[in-house]
Order: structure tokens, then sequence, then C-alpha cells
């Protein structure tokens, strides 16, 4: 072989392994993966259930998978809440020296979610508005830029109480907020459009109280009803799932 053809069968060889195996490219066509969590922080949970959502928020945490990551929305009266905590999982480096430090900043971050959740609990008297966290979450997820994979996590016993319409503390709570469900305006917030209905969970958290249960079980389930209301309000064909324990992250 000549010189002249061996170089040109090096570029050859060159260009069909950067068209191939472009690094870049990969990164690019794979979307982000972000998990909103909202949090219920109100005094409708008793001490035992806040400790189940400051447990189940540190959960979160430790079981992030590397690239994913969670924004800790707090559920209140602020259609426009803040994050409370932000995450993003990132790779176990390879060298053991470097491991340690990387468990500990993990902890650290799982148990600071979990601390703030128990502290706003025990500071304030807040209310839950619920529907401002879908609000919230839809403002935040409409305006994200890119490749995204969207998911929505709500950690809250999911009695709603807002500032302008009856709380719904009970059954005839719930009642009223169904013959009341025009003052939402739902269809403002349309989360259907910024997020896939099988990527939310509604992890039900609150202990096993009498009046809770009440609210639960009754016959005429108003509290379902409300629920799919809201669903349907904002797009979805059907009611959100609610489930007593956490949805697995990543595939």
């Amino acid at each position: 072989m000549t010189k002249v053809s061996f170089i040109l069968c090096f570029f050859i060889l060159l260009v069909f392994a950067c068209n191939t195996s472009d690094p870049s490219k990969v990164v690019k066509d794979k979307p982000m993966d972000i998990v909103y969590v909202l949090f219920d922080y109100s005094r409708s949970l008793d001490t035992n259930s806040i400790k189940v959502t400051a447990k189940r928020a540190y959960d979160l945490v430790m079981s992030c998978p590397v690239g994913t990551t969670l924004e800790f929305l707090p559920i209140d009266n602020n259609p426009f809440t803040q994050p409370a905590l932000f995450y993003t999982a990132e790779q176990k480096p390879s060298y053991q020296k470097e491991v340690k430090k990387w468990e500990m900043e993990k902890i650290d971050k799982a148990s600071q979610i979990g601390s703030l959740i128990m502290a706003m609990h025990n500071s304030s008297d807040i209310n839950s508005c619920i529907v401002h966290g879908f609000s919230t979450v839809y403002n935040y997820a409409r305006n994200l830029s890119g490749n995204y994979n969207i998911r929505l996590i709500v950690l809250s016993d999911m009695l709603e109480c807002c500032d302008n319409l009856p709380c719904a503390q009970s059954i005839r709570g719930f009642q009223k907020l169904l013959e009341e469900m025009d003052e939402y305006n739902l269809s403002a917030t349309p989360l259907s459009q910024a997020v896939p209905f099988e990527n939310i969970t509604i992890v039900i958290n609150s202990s096993n109280l009498p009046k809770i249960k009440e609210i639960y079980n009754s016959p005429n389930r108003e509290f379902y009803q409300f629920w799919e209301a809201v669903a349907t309000g904002m797009g979805y064909n059907k009611a959100f799932t609610m489930s007593p324990t956490l949805p697995k992250l990543g595939n």
C-alpha cells in the first residue's frame, strides 16, 4: 500500500468512527428527567403523617437515578411558589477515595428536605391549596426549553384548603367544593399539556384517623369525585392515580 493510500484509508476510518460514536448526539437525543414533588406541610397532617412525608422525601433523594432532577415544591396558598430544594443525582465516582464524599453529599441533601418539611410544618398553620400546586407545576413545566421527561409526585392527605374557597376538612367541605368547581377556572391550567397522565402519582399520606377515614370512605365518594373533576378540568380523561407508596423513579 502506498503512503497516499494509507493516509486516505486512515481519514476514512476516522470520519466513520466520528459519525458512529458522537457522544454529544446521544446526550442531545436523550430526554432529561425532571420530577416535580409537591409536598403538603399543613396542620391537617398530624405529627406521624408529617414524619412519613419527610421520610418519603428523603427516600426520593436517596433513590434518585443518575441525571434525574428533583424539584420539591411546597403546597400552600401561593400558585407561584418557589422550590424548597433542588437535587440532581450525579454519577458515583470511579475513584474509591471520592465515593465517601459523594455518599455524604447525597445523604446531606436527603436530610435537608426531610428536616425542612418537619420545620415548615412546626412553624406555621398554613392551608394546603393543592390545585395551586398543580398550577405551579404547569407554569414551570410549560416554560421548559429542551427535551424533558416530566413527572409529578404529590405527597399529601389531599384535603383541599384554599384562601377563597371552603376548606375540605369534612365530607360537607368536599360537597361545597364540588358545587363551586367553576371558581377554580381549571381550563386556565391545562396540566395535561405539560405532564403525561401516566407520569403523575398522588401518594396519600395520612394517619389512620377517624375523621380522615370518614372523608375517604364516604358513601357518595365526594373526595374522589372532587379530584376526578380537578383532573378532567385540567385536560385528563380520568382521575389521578392515588397510591399508598412511592413510585419507582427511572426506567
